[in-house]
């Protein structure tokens, strides 16, 4: 599944859609834990705007 879409000009002024794999690389540890930790407990409860808000970011740092 292609990361990055958008689209190229062909001749004169034609445009063309195109594919890549994006310029970025998305890289993720998990360490599970039989501890419930106060940061384990924080990620988990936060894990999803954690994700939202580096992807917010990543795409601010491409334009």
């Amino acid at each position: 599944m292609p990361r990055s879409f958008g689209y190229h000009v062909v001749g004169t002024n034609d445009t063309r859609p195109s594919f890549s794999q994006g310029a970025y690389n998305i890289t993720v540890n998990v360490k599970e834990s039989s501890k419930n930790t106060f940061v384990n407990q924080l990620i988990i409860d936060n894990s999803s705007r954690i994700v939202d808000a580096l992807g917010d970011q990543l795409k601010k740092t491409i334009k």
